[in-house]
């Protein structure tokens, strides 16, 4: 079992944020040239952030939590505090991204581990269609066993890694 608190702690202690964020940047740009639409996070805690790509050309949506289950992505324009004090969006108009760029707090072989909530393990069971893509510094890789609901993301990218993973396992 994972200690969140634990690697929340790890996640603090890294060095070089700034550099390594953008070395994240690079290497996910070419996914987010592609795309129309991306489903980002407002990033929080000391995670992994790209927030500064944001390109005019582009939208960018963001992630309302809904209630103790869901979440849905919202136009970024307008944003005002949540549930969690995370800035969330306004807008009532519901967007599905192409490409979901998600955090997280540990990952493995192609699975993540958040902060417990479950909710892009849910919204991703529901979208199987949007491109999944974990950002993460290096430092962040564990050992764990997904659980059975856990959703594989298609790619992790690191400061100095472009890991491909099949959703099937194979």
């Amino acid at each position: 079992m994972i200690d969140r608190s634990e690697w929340i702690e790890k996640r603090k202690q890294i060095s070089s944020r700034d550099l390594k964020n953008e070395q994240i940047a690079r290497r996910i740009l070419p996914f987010l040239k592609a795309s129309s639409c991306i489903g980002y996070f407002y990033p929080v805690r000391q995670e992994a952030d790209i927030f500064s790509l944001r390109d005019p050309g582009w939208t960018f949506v963001l992630p309302r939590v809904l209630d103790k289950t869901k979440m849905a992505f919202y136009d970024s324009t307008i944003l005002k505090p949540g549930g969690f004090g995370i800035p969330e969006p306004v807008s009532d108009e519901e967007i599905v991204p192409d490409v979901l760029v998600i955090p997280l707090l540990v990952f493995c072989d192609g699975y993540r581990i958040g902060y417990g909530g479950g909710y892009y393990d849910r919204y991703l069971e529901k979208h199987p269609e949007c491109l999944r893509i974990g950002i993460a510094f290096d430092e962040q890789e564990g050992q764990f066993e997904p659980e059975s609901w856990d959703q594989r993301l298609d790619w992790i990218i690191t400061p100095t890694r472009t890991l491909h993973y099949d959703r099937n396992g194979q």
